[in-house]
């Protein structure tokens, strides 16, 4: 799934999840779709919005979900570290 935050966010993200059980999530925070060419030492940025040509570089946090949220009660997940992303 791609979530578009509609403009530049920053500042430390929660996840609140029931079930899943062993699910993998990954998320990747990045500001623009870049050229195909791009890498983490080299960006280009090209047209910022072209989800069909470009790609997302960025941050990103893995987690596995303890499936321990049930009812009221939820499986919390929040990295350490402050983000920032646009796409």
């Amino acid at each position: 799934m791609e979530i578009d935050a509609g403009e530049l966010v920053t500042g430390y993200v929660v996840l609140e999840m029931r079930g899943g059980r062993e699910s993998r999530i990954k998320l990747l925070y990045a500001e623009s779709y870049e050229e195909p060419t791009s890498n983490l030492h080299h960006r280009a940025k090209g047209i910022r919005d072209d989800a069909k040509n470009g790609i997302l570089i960025g941050e990103a946090d893995h987690y596995t979900v303890a499936g321990v949220g049930s009812g009221e009660a939820v499986d919390r997940y929040e990295p350490f570290e402050f983000r920032t992303f646009h796409v």
